[in-house]
């Protein structure tokens, strides 16, 4: 398998698979099945944390803004997937995209190593989304400490009133 990303950890070896539905015939009834042992935490573009597959695809696309993704696909599909998926939403576009790149590196020929390809082009495109996060918490530390400044002087002078 692949590498794993450095912000995705295993989860916990499950006791049974997860039964997602069951579909039912005249004649029978199917369980379909996630096997959870497949699957990695990791946390999300947004910073929620989210469950995804362990693939050369998944680690190259974890993390990333849906612009990245497109830029991504952009790259090695030669295609504009931002134009093709701008109906869907943002999920359902990383999606398609994700499923495209996936096809894109299981079709490569022998010897061309299509997932090489796919974490080289990735890796840039993680580093700037790396500095967007690291700028963005700045940020929002910089507001969190403004906020708490503020409260603190006003309630000095509310203090200063009452005495």
């Amino acid at each position: 398998m692949s590498k794993v990303a450095k912000n995705a950890k295993p989860t916990k070896p499950a006791k049974a698979v997860k039964v997602v539905k069951v579909v039912a015939t005249e004649d029978t009834a199917v369980r379909l099945t996630v096997n959870p042992d497949n699957y990695v935490q990791t946390t999300s573009a947004s910073g929620k944390k989210s469950m995804r597959r362990d693939d050369e695809v998944a680690n190259a696309m974890d993390g990333l803004p849906i612009e990245s993704i497109h830029a991504l696909g952009q790259k090695l599909l030669k295609e504009d997937t931002s134009a093709k998926y701008q109906h869907l939403n943002v999920g359902m576009q990383r999606m398609n995209v994700g499923n495209r790149l996936r096809k894109f590196v299981k079709e490569a020929a022998e010897g061309e190593d299509r997932a090489g390809s796919l974490a080289d082009a990735a890796a840039p495109l993680h580093a700037r989304a790396e500095k967007v996060r690291d700028v963005e918490a700045k940020r929002k530390a910089s507001e969190v400490k403004a906020a708490d400044a503020a409260r603190a002087a006003k309630a000095k002078t509310k203090t200063k009133k009452a005495a």
